[in-house]
């Protein structure tokens, strides 16, 4: 990055276009994901298709959308109320976690509506087994990495929800693995997304399509969170977010 305020620009547009394609990348995968499952299974056949289409949605979509704000440059901005309350001489302590707060509430919904689909596909995958007469215990990588993505997404849930109450509550970050295993369970969501195209052997060429979106997509997202935390961008200096 630059130095300045010519360098800030520069380094505001890099995350700026980064967010975008990051985002564009995730819906268009998550459309490909989900054409490619139902042509595979038939339209009426709901039940084959369901499982693909919740976990492509939560995971490589609504997921995204919730690690991808982190990185807007709307995120790193004083909100109003700081600026108000500081230029009123009205700000308390608890100020500052409020505002926190309220700058990852997208955050904080995005990852819960993708935990709740998450869990829906999970239920429905082990209920199909059952019906099946077979075991529900992993029986395949897919079946394992989704088990531990399941797992680590329930983990990160009920953290995020006791991590937000003393942010709000007491203005204190604890809990700062949160933020580090949740790269981890996005990384176990998108391999497990990957892993379950080629262990259905679709014979639809959208499903491919939506593997290699998913792949640009992590490797997008993760390009924006190393220049993130290198420091590199004179933007990132100056603004740089608490981590979670």
């Amino acid at each position: 990055g630059g130095e300045g305020a010519e360098g800030a620009a520069q380094d505001e547009a890099y995350f700026r276009g980064g967010v975008c394609s990051t985002r564009a990348l995730s819906r268009s995968a998550v459309a490909a994901l989900v054409v490619g499952s139902v042509v595979d299974a038939n339209i009426g056949a709901w039940q084959r298709w369901l499982h693909p289409v919740l976990m492509s949605a939560g995971c490589v979509g609504l997921m995204t959308e919730g690690l991808v704000h982190r990185f807007s440059p709307n995120f790193n901005l004083n909100f109003n109320l700081n600026l108000n309350l500081s230029q009123q001489g009205t700000k308390s302590p608890g100020d500052d976690g409020a505002v926190h707060a309220a700058r990852v509430a997208p955050h904080k919904k995005m990852q819960q509506a993708a935990a709740a689909l998450v869990l829906v596909g999970f239920l429905h995958a082990v209920g199909l087994k059952w019906s099946s007469g077979l075991s529900a215990l992993p029986d395949s990588p897919h079946a394992a990495v989704g088990c531990a993505a399941v797992a680590g997404i329930a983990l990160q849930v009920a953290a995020g929800l006791a991590k937000h109450a003393k942010l709000v509550h007491e203005s204190e970050k604890t809990l700062k693995w949160h933020g580090r295993l949740g790269w981890v369970v996005y990384a176990l969501c998108l391999a497990s997304a990957v892993l379950g195209v080629a262990q259905s052997r679709s014979a639809s060429l959208f499903s491919y399509l939506g593997v290699y979106l998913t792949c640009a997509c992590g490797v997008k997202l993760f390009s924006l969170k190393e220049a993130r935390d290198g420091g590199a961008l004179s933007w990132v200096k100056a603004q740089k977010a608490p981590a979670l």
